[in-house]
């Protein structure tokens, strides 16, 4: 099987040296050889490809290719770069006698959308970098642990709310009282948050009001919804609740869905790579 397999091959990458009775040219071969490259992934045909391509092996999966046009570029004496499609290309070698092999791929792996973006911010993955280059350094997870230990781990949220004093009012004319507080909401950001994102809960120690023999007590959770602000802004809001004697364990929670929205968002310098390398010297 595996002999015919690799008659098939020559057949694909060096027998199209003729087509119709008329002699291609090199950069027409390698052409060839792409659009065949094309065909083999996308019909997840990848073992016909390990013979010109080893390292197609390590690939975890395989963007999809969709192509019309593949443009082909001599870059050196037997060496070529060629676009299969937008962002996926490849660089091969063709021998003289028309044998092809791909020395690399940029684009043709599919890495996890959230750690490869992560490690391009901070400077662990370069543009530069083939897919090869990439799959095997996004493999070390003492990286990413070392990052988020350090860094990603900053969590909580950019809307903080602190209480004023407290002040408890006679009604005039009533054995009543109410409860004032005035709360200040910061931003603690440099952009706009809506106060659809979150809500303020607190609790209000309170009596029924009865006479001073009758009075019972108990606490309430109480909410309030946010209030927009802008970046870096501080707005106050004020409470007043008849008979609370005491407010107090004041939080801030985002609405269902709204979490990143009042989430702190660490912004990577992109020199936290080298860092985490210096670190192990």
């Amino acid at each position: 099987m595996k002999k015919i397999a690799t008659i098939l091959m020559l057949f694909v990458v060096i027998g199209l040296i003729v087509s119709c009775g008329k002699k291609i040219t090199p950069e027409e071969e390698v052409r060839n050889y792409g659009k065949y490259f094309v065909e083999k992934v996308n019909a997840n045909q990848l073992d016909s490809l390990k013979l010109t391509y080893p390292d197609i092996v390590k690939a975890d999966s395989i963007m999809p290719i969709k192509s019309d046009t593949i443009i082909v570029a001599e870059i050196a004496p037997g060496q070529y770069d060629m676009m299969l499609a937008e962002g996926i290309t490849l660089k091969v070698s063709r021998s003289d006698d028309g044998h092809i092999s791909v020395i690399e791929s940029k684009g043709l792996f599919a890495f996890p959308i959230d750690k490869v973006n992560i490690a391009k911010k901070t400077g662990m993955v370069r543009e530069s970098m083939n897919d090869k280059e990439i799959i095997e350094i996004i493999e070390d997870s003492d990286y990413f642990e070392w990052l988020k230990n350090k860094y990603l781990s900053m969590v909580g949220y950019v809307i903080k709310v602190t209480p004023g004093k407290m002040n408890i009012v006679s009604v005039p004319n009533a054995e009543a009282i109410i409860g004032k507080m005035n709360l200040t909401i910061n931003n603690l950001s440099d952009r706009q948050v809506s106060g659809e994102a979150y809500n303020i809960f607190y609790k209000s120690y309170e009596c029924d009001g009865g006479s001073d023999d009758s009075a019972e007590t108990f606490t309430i959770t109480r909410k309030l919804n946010g209030i927009d602000l802008g970046p870096n802004e501080n707005r106050i809001i004020k409470v007043s609740i008849p008979e609370a004697m005491k407010f107090y364990d004041f939080k801030i929670k985002p609405v269902d869905g709204k979490e990143e929205l009042i989430k702190y968002q660490y912004e990577p310098t992109g020199k936290e790579y080298q860092e985490y390398l210096d670190s192990k010297k």
